[in-house]
């Protein structure tokens, strides 16, 4: 059975139904969803993956298979098992739902035992097929070799390299913006791309090159006997072919792109983990630049350098005073207001904290919103003043103050706010931690 917790998506417009089962389950350690409509479900399933999806048939029974079957299409995160919520069961329906792909069914009203006896059960169901899928080594949607059975290739290929082998390259790759495919035009969409993708992928993979679906709109290949620079043009031919490849799907075209994580052998013949974890962290940089492109690991090694040298503590900052970070302070208080006045100043203003100054202009306290509370609590809080609840020692730097200096102070200091000022100390804005 999966360690992790199991994850509940419900959906009914019975609001009630939605709380109560949330509660119930929550308690017992479910991580719950909830949607009232097929879109909010449909972008839950995209995002999160539940394992079970428990749909009400009320009002409309045939929405509800509707959403079965669309769900049951979903692939990306795994098996997924389907109850249906029926209040008055016909035969007929339920032999529409078994056909849209529902596993089981739930009368209403729920019946806690029940409910949790038919979990158990689905979880195993979902666990047996997790299992049947890993030892098929085949991904059930396109045909190809799944993860495990891919990084059992490249551990083959890795062996025989000790025997005057070439070392292989490896490449990933990601349809971009498959979760956006899927919510514009429907999941039969998304399958639909994978396919052309996984179609398009085995046409330019001959043997020897092994091509595996990983899920989740990611494909690996290795190709034995490559140098990473081979490997990266091989990307870049294939990262071409299919921007020129639009896919139809129900009279509507769709232009998927891809972005390409590569990783060689060069420097050494690295175990099968780890080549699979180089050419994820290249993909990533691939992602992160935009994406629809090739991203060879190390590629950007120099920038890492230059980020890591700019993060040194002291570095990044090291040019940075206080009136550079400093908030702009619309709102200076007189110590003779009534804290009722500086309550709707502070309020109006959308500050927390003010700065507090004489007639002179010169910087005596500190006005909070929590010393306001306080003081309003009183039974003579109408008549208090700002100078009898301010903070009168507040701490305040001058503008050109180092940021790490501000920095070191708040780490030693609870407050949450100072003061920076010119000298002699006429107030400027305040500083929050």
């Amino acid at each position: 059975m999966p360690s992790r917790r199991l994850r509940v998506l419900m959906v009914s417009n019975e609001r009630k139904t939605l709380r109560h089962l949330s509660r119930f389950l929550g308690a017992l350690g479910y991580q719950v969803w909830q949607a009232t409509t097929t879109e909010q479900a449909l972008a839950v399933l995209e995002v999160a993956g539940p394992d079970f999806l428990i749909a009400d048939s009320e009002p409309a029974t045939s929405e509800a298979r509707e959403l079965c079957r669309m769900a049951g299409r979903r692939t990306r995160s795994g098996p997924l098992y389907t109850f249906l919520m029926v209040q008055r069961p016909e035969a007929r329906q339920l032999v529409q739902a078994l056909e849209a792909g529902v596993d089981d069914f739930l009368a209403k009203p729920i019946i806690h035992p029940e409910l949790l006896v038919r979990l158990r059960a689905g979880a195993r169901v979902l666990e047996l097929e997790r299992r049947l899928g890993r030892q098929s080594g085949v991904d059930p949607l396109t045909g190809l070799a799944n993860r495990d059975a891919f990084a059992d290739r490249v551990r083959e290929e890795l062996a025989q390299v000790a025997r005057n082998h070439t070392p292989p390259a490896c490449v990933l790759l990601d349809v971009d913006l498959l979760g956006r495919i899927n919510h514009a035009y429907g999941f039969p969409a998304g399958d639909a791309v994978l396919g052309s993708v996984a179609g398009e992928l085995a046409r330019l993979c001959p043997p020897p090159k092994v091509v595996s679906c990983f899920g989740a709109g990611r494909f690996g290949v290795l190709l034995p006997e490559s140098s990473t620079t081979e490997a990266v043009a091989w990307a870049e031919q294939f990262r071409a072919a299919l921007a020129q490849k639009p896919i139809d799907v129900d009279g509507q075209t769709v232009r998927p792109t891809a972005s390409f994580g590569v990783a060689g052998c060069e420097d050494g013949v690295p175990v099968a983990d780890e080549l699979l974890d180089h050419a994820a962290q290249a993909l990533e940089s691939a992602k992160s630049s935009g994406r629809d492109c090739v991203v060879r690991f190390g590629q950007f090694e120099d920038e890492t350098a230059a980020w890591a040298d700019l993060a040194t503590p002291g570095r990044m900052f090291e040019r940075t005073v206080a009136r550079h970070v400093m908030k702009p302070c619309t709102l200076l208080m007189r110590p003779r207001q009534t804290i009722q006045q500086a309550a709707a100043l502070l309020e109006q203003a959308g500050l927390s904290e003010a700065p507090v100054v004489d007639g002179d202009g010169r910087l005596v306290g500190l006005l909070g919103a929590e010393s306001i509370l306080e003081a309003a609590d009183g039974s003579d809080a109408s008549l208090a003043r700002v100078a009898e609840v301010m903070a009168t020692e507040p701490a305040s730097f001058e503008e050109d103050t180092p940021f790490a200096a501000l920095l070191d102070f708040f780490g030693r200091d609870a407050r949450s706010a100072v003061v920076i000022v010119y000298v002699p100390l006429t107030v400027v804005p305040v500083v929050n931690a």
